[in-house]
């Protein structure tokens, strides 16, 4: 089984007339926690509570390490880091806390998980 996807036409911005054709992906589904929770205890010798736990630790751990100001490398998954957005300042002393416009989490996949996608399989649908 492969990845599904359709063709969309988009539009090039500075000439509407322009149109060209792109692969887009077809998701089949958003896998929840309580999936998550199942294909984790398919995988190992875990409880329904014991995965459960495991997930909410493991948000709780990224979370309070990202709040520390710390990125989160997971080896096979890849880094989750912070991202911060804020407005120019025409000198260093101006740059403050106030300039900050969003903050947001970064997420860069490892080298293995991009090599393993890289290999997929493609089925195109209507």
């Amino acid at each position: 089984m492969g990845v599904k996807y359709k063709s969309v036409a988009k539009k090039n911005p500075r000439n509407a007339e322009d149109i060209k054709y792109y692969i887009q992906q077809v998701r089949n589904e958003t896998i929840g926690r309580r999936e998550f929770e199942v294909a984790i205890i398919e995988k190992t010798a875990l409880s329904k509570a014991e995965a459960r736990g495991v997930l909410v630790t493991i948000a709780d751990v990224i979370r309070e390490e990202l709040l520390r100001g710390n990125a989160v490398k997971l080896e096979d998954l890849g880094t989750f880091s912070l991202r911060l957005k804020s407005e120019g300042a025409e000198t260093p002393e101006e740059v403050t806390a106030n300039k900050l416009k969003n903050v947001s989490v970064g997420y860069r996949p490892s080298g293995e998980l991009v090599e393993s996608i890289q290999k997929i399989k493609l089925e195109k649908t209507e």
